[in-house]
């Protein structure tokens, strides 16, 4: 670092300073920042919101970190164990006193004692954001810790990584302040529950779902204004009688999204015109609705194709009203079959393959040739099949990808 560039560093505000150090880890504030020159020193002792992420902490700089660190300067934990010999234990025993101001809790397969420890440790600390992600077998009391969790009077945020039966168990309380759930392996009946609980929820988001008999799980005609965001990804086989049902309950909606991952049945949820109907008369302030529909031409008999399918996407609501883009993609799943996908546009998908080895897109809702269209996606990984892009001439098309996390190359 220059001479210059430590004189202009060092006159900034304080309060300046602790937000860059809120984007650093907790290491780099530590032994790096804190050792520049005096004034980073003292500045360093003042900041309070440090998050200290145990998974990446080696075993060596945990007894200086917990040293140097106050614990009522720690807003966030995520507790792991990386080795069988560290256990949650002697990761917290380098800590004098309980973590007071922990706002953010997020833990990562962990057993029954290891939860045990640390509700003794946490219960009594103002919860904001709590998360837990346990592919263990025979954790049989991670359910009731999440349960205590729930009581929490300030808790905003959870999100939940279970099996379907522990998911199941978890007693949710008659009114939580929950404004934000993301949870899977969850039920039509666990869906319902959330939300006959959380009065003040704006956002829900269900990464696994087997949607069965929503229809039967209403008992009333109650509905949850507070939701504004729904994401909802569906396991078995969906039918719009399903989707009908659950958006009857959620009026205020502003923003759905919708995936199937399994082939299906019913043929109107290819139809614009079926959504359409759907959504002026059930969430009439919907402004964002993203989806992602998977289907057997040869199971339509021949009363579904491509071209009618973006036909019905092709009307003034969509187009102008709306503004929404979708597209239709084909190709052959096995000799017997022709599977299509139908998706709007951005394309949100976990794992992207560009340009697709099975699929070919063959119709938009926009009139453009879709060879010229530019590809945008939201998306974790990024898979490039680089050859096939060079030979048809599309490698310019992905500049507007986004929010790639990882991104890898095939030949």
């Amino acid at each position: 670092m220059s001479t210059k560039a430590q004189v202009h560093f060092q006159l900034l505000p304080v309060e300046l300073v602790h937000k860059i150090f809120d984007y650093l880890n907790a290491e780099a504030i530590v032994f790096s920042m804190r050792l520049v020159c005096k004034q980073l020193y003292s500045i360093v002792n003042a900041y309070n919101r440090y998050e200290l992420d145990f998974r990446y902490i080696s075993k060596s700089d945990l007894p200086l970190l917990a040293r140097i660190i106050d614990p009522d300067a720690i807003i966030s934990l995520k507790l792991s164990k990386t080795e069988k010999e560290r256990s949650i234990r002697s990761l917290l025993k380098h800590f004098r006193t309980d973590f007071t101001r922990l706002q953010s809790l997020a833990l990562f397969n962990l057993y029954d004692r290891d939860l045990k420890i640390i509700q003794n440790r946490i219960m009594k600390c103002p919860l904001k954001t709590f998360s837990i992600f346990n592919e263990l077998w025979n954790v049989r009391k991670t359910e009731a810790y999440i349960s205590n969790i729930l009581l929490h009077k300030d808790l905003s945020k959870i999100e939940v990584k279970l099996d379907y039966d522990s998911i199941t168990l978890i007693d949710w309380p008659m009114s939580c302040g929950l404004k934000h759930v993301i949870i899977n392996n969850c039920s039509s009946a666990t869906i319902y529950t959330i939300l006959n609980h959380s009065p003040n929820l704006g956002t829900l988001v269900i990464t696994d779902n087997y949607f069965e008999n929503f229809e039967e799980t209403i008992t009333n005609d109650k509905q949850f204004n507070s939701v504004i965001s729904l994401s909802l990804a569906i396991s078995a086989n969906i039918a719009m009688e399903n989707i009908r049902s659950l958006l009857s309950c959620l009026p205020c909606l502003a923003h759905l999204r919708l995936i199937s991952k399994t082939l299906s049945s019913d043929v109107s949820l290819f139809d614009g015109s079926e959504w359409e109907d759907l959504i002026t008369a059930k969430v009439t302030l919907l402004k964002k609705f993203e989806f992602s529909f998977f289907g057997d031409l040869s199971a339509y008999n021949g009363s579904v194709t491509p071209k009618s399918m973006i036909n019905s996407f092709q009307t003034l609501f969509w187009l102008q009203t709306k503004q929404w883009i979708v597209k239709c993609e084909d190709g052959p799943d096995n000799l017997q079959s022709w599977t299509f996908h139908i998706y709007s546009i951005p394309i949100f998908i976990d794992e992207f393959h560009y340009p697709s080895p099975v699929f070919r897109v063959v119709h938009s809702t926009l009139n453009t040739d879709v060879r010229c269209e530019k590809v945008t996606v939201d998306t974790n990984r990024l898979i490039l099949y680089l050859t096939k892009m060079m030979s048809e001439s599309t490698l310019e098309l992905v500049s507007t990808i986004v929010r790639v996390q990882y991104c890898d190359s095939e030949s």
